[in-house]
């Protein structure tokens, strides 16, 4: 009876109306707003329609419900949780380094840091890069990206590329490991689309990038174990 009465009160006090909710800001969508997407044709691409959140009903299978406050935190279609804010250059491009100088071609990064059957620097680097990188790839980094430069926008290496902002092609340095021997000098590239490629963000702010896909590694947004018989959930 007791247990009953506090999931009860547990309900009253943590459950989240249904409705919009912005997907950039997290913030439920009013009438106003709500008639103003529909008029821009920008209802799905730009909120998310929540059901209530109930009791020990875990993250759901889009990534909402995993926090009671904010229930879209986490999910799919969502901006990042920065510690940081995004630092681009003029009209998006790659920002410098802080000496003034290029940043290393993502490419030879990839090559140094994630290497295939060699294992040059034994020393700096050790098993635990490899799976950081993946953790990175797959839980922080994963979006449309694939679709996009493989699908829609395959002549970011040509010259009409220059014409695309969205366009950011990848240079291959002479010495790469494995294409050294092709012509092979620029891998098609796009950037990820943000809010504002979406028009559900002024340009006044910050580009943000839209992550496709909910976190990956589910253990950091719910664990769960059996403690005498009973099922525990832990969120962030």
């Amino acid at each position: 009876m007791f247990y009953l009465f506090n999931v009860l009160i547990f309900t009253a006090i943590c459950r989240v109306d249904s409705g919009l909710f912005d997907r950039y800001s997290g913030k439920k969508v009013d009438g106003t707003q709500a008639k103003e997407l529909r008029l821009r044709n920008a209802t799905e691409r730009c909120s998310i329609d929540i059901k209530p959140c109930t009791p020990h009903e875990g993250s759901r299978i889009d990534g909402t419900c995993n926090n009671y406050k904010y229930p879209t935190r986490g999910s799919a279609r969502g901006p990042y949780l920065r510690l940081l804010k995004p630092d681009y250059a003029n009209d998006r491009n790659i920002r410098m380094s802080k000496h003034g100088s290029p940043l290393p071609s993502a490419r030879k990064v990839r090559t140094e840091l994630h290497s295939t059957g060699r294992v040059e620097d034994k020393i700096t680097f050790s098993a635990a890069a490899v799976h950081m990188m993946q953790f990175i790839h797959r839980d922080i980094s994963f979006m449309d990206g694939p679709f996009d430069y493989l699908k829609r926008r395959q002549y970011c290496c040509e010259p009409t590329g220059d014409k695309d902002p969205r366009c950011i092609p990848i240079a291959v340095p002479d010495d790469d490991p494995y294409l050294k021997v092709t012509d092979i000098r620029c891998l098609n590239f796009s950037r990820a689309e943000t809010f504002q490629d979406a028009s559900c963000t002024p340009e006044i702010i910050l580009p943000e990038q839209d992550r496709i896909g909910e976190d990956f590694i589910g253990v950091l947004k719910e664990e769960n174990f059996t403690e005498k018989g009973q099922t525990r959930h832990f969120r962030i």
